[in-house]
């Protein structure tokens, strides 16, 4: 595709980097999960513009906006990810988005519930994996991330954002596990780790 052949040049406080489609939506995720939905979502909307089908966006969009409370906007895109799904997918991952601001357990809970029925959603896998882990339940969020690997497929995006939390935080042989994705051209910046944030998402 592409789209996804294509370089973006993004813009994370003073840096700016050229990064593939791959390593920008990599990027975002570190961005969100360190606690700056601001950063992350400026750094998606280029990407959903140029890619306005793609579900692992639109997911990561949606948490995006659940983190800066806006439920409106969360619910939009989660019914747009899961346009061709059963009507109550949509319903469960804005719920279970919006209660990773304040109840861990209950979004761990909703998305449960939601991969019992469907599992083959990578982006709610990647969701699971990052709440799992902030509530200090490691093995559980490995996991998840090792599910986004398996079942990410075509897009590519929740799998290769889960890849690098399993290089960060599994044990080694579970990091393996999947194929490293090849080297970014020479002219690419490889998306640093985010630094830490005092409320991780």
């Amino acid at each position: 595709m592409k789209a996804r052949q294509e370089q973006y040049i993004v813009h994370v406080g003073d840096r700016q980097m050229r990064l593939t489609f791959s390593q920008a939506f990599v990027l975002a995720h570190l961005e969100l999960v360190a606690g700056r939905p601001d950063s992350a979502e400026n750094i998606l909307l280029p990407l959903e513009q140029a890619h306005p089908q793609g579900r692992q966006i639109k997911l990561l969009l949606a948490r995006c906006y659940a983190r800066r409370d806006n439920p409106a906007k969360c619910r939009v895109l989660c019914e747009a990810a899961s346009c061709d799904g059963p009507p109550d997918v949509a319903e469960r991952l804005c719920g279970a988005f919006l209660h990773r601001r304040f109840l861990l357990a209950n979004a761990i809970m909703d998305t449960q519930k939601v991969l019992r029925k469907h599992r083959d959603l990578p982006g709610v896998h990647l969701f699971l994996g990052d709440t799992c882990l902030a509530v200090g339940r490691r093995g559980e969020a490995i996991s998840a991330w090792q599910q986004a690997v398996a079942n990410d497929a075509p897009e590519g995006l929740a799998s290769e954002a889960a890849r690098h939390q399993l290089r960060k935080f599994a044990p080694a042989p579970a990091a393996t596990s999947a194929p490293v994705p090849a080297a970014s051209p020479a002219d690419s910046a490889t998306p640093k780790e985010a630094p830490k944030a005092s409320t991780p998402w």
